[in-house]
């Protein structure tokens, strides 16, 4: 639950304002119980709060927790000078690892999670989309690039996100002035790509997604959505379903 100015987030007990920042790295100053941690250790802090309650935490799946909260957001952040977690939260970093890198942990692992749950194995021969190209999307891209694949699409409207993109990729389409789904099948040869990768989490970005799949293809969500999701099934493929 997002904490408001009134009332308290249930699971963190804070209220507005908060200090944002929930990809989170820094070095141990308070000395720790756990004998796995020490003073002055570099360490990530696992930005997730949950409820340990619902179903989802009992069976093991926590990133289905009903009380979902996190660092930064629902909590007080990592832009602060100092910020207090649980000791359980903490994940040490290699001491040959800069703390500026670490962390970038979090938002490599949300993109190797949505490469992995997309149940595809090789990526060598498979054509593949992304809609939005910010953090999580360009995440994607070297997650993809470690699994082997070697066609990979973005689509992204902002000019910066595009240019830095376009170094990595084998296309970037402007959805603004281009036909998404059109462009991904003349790339493909008329087919269409293999998979798409929604980060974007907005209508038209998954309505483009869903309108350049080949036939059987995979939309894996990486986004999290404001508004209630629209989805129009005879579009994928954009050419109805067989």
């Amino acid at each position: 639950m997002m904490p408001t100015a009134d009332v308290a987030n249930k699971i963190t007990g804070e209220k507005l304002p908060l200090t944002l920042g929930h990809e989170v790295s820094g070095r141990i100053i308070t000395e720790p119980t756990s004998p796995r941690l020490k003073k002055g250790m570099g360490v990530i802090v696992d930005p997730r709060f949950l409820c340990n309650q619902c179903r989802p935490c009992h069976i093991g799946k926590e990133q289905g927790c009903t009380g979902f909260s996190y660092v930064g957001v629902h909590g007080s952040g990592g832009l602060a000078h100092y910020i207090a977690v649980n000791e359980s939260q903490l994940l040490v970093v290699p001491e040959n690892v800069p703390l500026d890198c670490a962390a970038l942990v979090e938002p490599l692992t949300v993109a190797l999670h949505a490469v992995k749950v997309s149940g595809m194995k090789d990526f060598a021969d498979k054509d593949v989309l992304i809609t939005g190209g910010g953090p999580v999307g360009y995440a994607i891209i070297f997650s993809l690039r470690a699994y082997g694949a070697k066609r990979i699409f973005v689509s992204e409207p902002t000019k910066t996100r595009r240019e830095q993109t376009s170094k990595l990729v084998e296309a970037v389409i402007d959805p603004r002035t281009e036909h998404v789904g059109d462009r991904c099948r003349k790339l493909t040869n008329g087919k269409g790509v293999d998979i798409a990768f929604d980060c974007a989490g907005i209508q038209p970005g998954l309505e483009a997604a869903a309108e350049a799949l080949d036939h059987s293809g995979i939309i894996v969500n990486v986004a999290i959505w404001e508004k209630p999701v629209g989805f129009q099934l005879p579009a994928v493929g954009g050419q109805g379903c067989n």
